[in-house]
């Protein structure tokens, strides 16, 4: 259905009186002005959209979206995890809360 959808509007980007943007640096072609400056801010790696949990620039508000989801709400959700969790023993810790409380045995 989307592969449809792409393909009509490939199909009118191309074979229309249009006005269309076409890239001098590769095949990209559309007919929205604010999507031809974030592709044409690719070429140029201009990265002004700041994270504001860490800093990292990005090129669009939708790269800088996909990386908040990606790197801090999945961060923030394995936090909330292990909060939940009880706490992690190691071997070696088994063993010095052995022999802590052997008199118990």
């Amino acid at each position: 259905m989307f592969a449809a959808h792409l393909f009509c509007r490939h199909q009118v980007l191309m074979n229309s009186d249009m006005s269309v943007l076409r890239c001098d640096f590769c095949s990209f072609v559309t007919d929205k002005r604010c999507r031809y400056d974030d592709h044409l801010k690719m070429h140029s790696n201009i990265r002004d959209i700041p994270c504001a949990q860490c800093g990292k620039l990005f090129v669009t508000k939708k790269t800088l979206r996909q990386h908040v989801i990606k790197v801090h709400q999945r961060a923030a959700a394995m936090t909330n995890v292990a909060q939940s969790c009880p706490p992690i023993v190691l071997p070696a810790q088994v063993d010095s809360m052995v022999s802590d409380n052997s008199d118990c045995l």
